[in-house]
């Protein structure tokens, strides 16, 4: 029973293009909920909206981990299912943007590219999905596949809480980064605001 379990939430992880464990993460309620047919997905979206949880013991956590910003950051549940993410990236173990970017994390790749990055078949036209995540990721795909400042790994902007005096331009500093989880470690490209730093 807890391997059939474990193989449920899998799927489910994998429908949902979650990096985290579905149980652990789960916030969609059952108005909400796209994943129909799943008897677990419609369990969790009845607990979440009578603001209950379970815990399940002995069940191997699988968070997938090495990625920078997961997708579910940047869409919501429903559109995941409405604009056929889901669809073109299930079973391709992309979950993450910087999977679809290049390797410094400042450009979309293009879509005939994914096919040697992530092993989608991209010999018809360009996928809605795709051009739903450039809408999302880049501002004018037109003119250029560079990300927005926001989305982008190795340039981004930071908030500190503290002032701190005498920071200059080319200053290294270190800061905590929420969506990695990581600590980032760079040079200080300019000062904006007062509360915002672009390393």
């Amino acid at each position: 029973m807890k391997d059939i379990f474990e193989v449920d939430c899998k799927q489910l992880q994998s429908e949902l293009l979650s990096n985290k464990f579905p149980l652990a993460t789960w916030n969609i309620s059952l108005k909400d909920l796209q994943v129909k047919h799943c008897l677990l997905a419609r369990i969790l979206a009845l607990l979440y909206d009578n603001m209950l949880t379970i815990k399940s013991s002995g069940v191997k956590v699988n968070q997938i981990q090495e990625g920078l910003i997961p997708i579910v950051e940047i869409c919501i549940h429903k559109e995941i299912f409405t604009n056929g993410i889901s669809k073109g990236l299930k079973g391709k173990n992309v979950y993450f943007t910087s999977q679809l970017m290049s390797s410094d994390s400042t450009r979309l790749l293009r879509y005939k590219d994914l096919k040697h990055r992530t092993k989608i078949n991209t010999q018809d036209r360009i996928s809605s999905w795709f051009k739903f995540i450039e809408t999302k990721l880049i501002e004018d795909p037109l003119k250029s596949k560079k990300v927005k400042t926001d989305y982008q790994l190795r340039y981004n902007i930071h908030s500190v809480d503290t002032k701190i005096d005498n920071l200059k331009t080319k200053n290294w500093i270190t800061t905590f980064h929420d969506q990695i989880g990581k600590p980032i470690i760079g040079r200080v490209l300019d000062n904006p605001n007062k509360d915002k730093i672009r390393i």
